[in-house]
């Protein structure tokens, strides 16, 4: 007997074992789009030095007072370190949170195939970065309204990403 919903065999029809992979994809996607917007020499200069405005107190945090983020780009090992194993593997289960939620909505969102994502990926990006970027670097650290518009154009660009990476993924015709 179907599901009683009408929501097809589980989350608008799309199984769990594709929502994986799609999160999969979404994660490796996301991760390596991350590392070209803000693992370069320009971000760096530009948020983690006073050269642009930067806040002492953001400066602070990002490099001199223990404990050290666990997400450290900077941080130049051969290995990752126990904390960033921890991040990623949180951030992985965010990510299939995520094509979970996709998963969930794909049909009220416009667009045909990938290009779903896009919608998505403005989503996340307004109810997780923007929230994030404007409650802990802009409010608690007094980051300057000039590098939060640059941060937050970032986080667009991993945001659609992994929106349409999701949206490929779940969307692709079967063969």
């Amino acid at each position: 007997m179907g599901n009683p919903r009408g929501r097809g065999r589980e989350r608008g029809g799309v199984s769990g074992l594709r929502l994986l992979g799609a999160g999969t994809v979404a994660f490796t996607a996301t991760g390596l789009g991350a590392l070209l917007l803000w693992g370069n020499p320009l971000t760096w200069r530009l948020i983690l030095t006073p050269e642009f405005g930067q806040s002492d107190k953001l400066l602070a945090v990002w490099l001199y007072l223990p404990p050290r983020p666990k997400l450290d780009l900077w941080r130049r090992e051969a290995f990752p370190s126990a904390g960033q194993l921890q991040m990623a593997a949180l951030l992985y289960l965010l990510t299939l949170a995520h094509a979970w939620v996709y998963g969930v909505i794909r049909t009220a969102l416009p667009g045909e195939g990938w290009r779903k994502g896009i919608g998505f990926g403005a989503g996340i990006w307004l109810f997780a970065y923007v929230f994030f970027e404007l409650f802990t670097p802009f409010n608690l650290f007094g980051e300057p309204l000039h590098l939060l518009a640059y941060q937050l154009a970032l986080w667009l660009g991993v945001a659609l990403i992994e929106g349409c990476a999701i949206a490929a993924v779940v969307e692709a015709r079967e063969r």
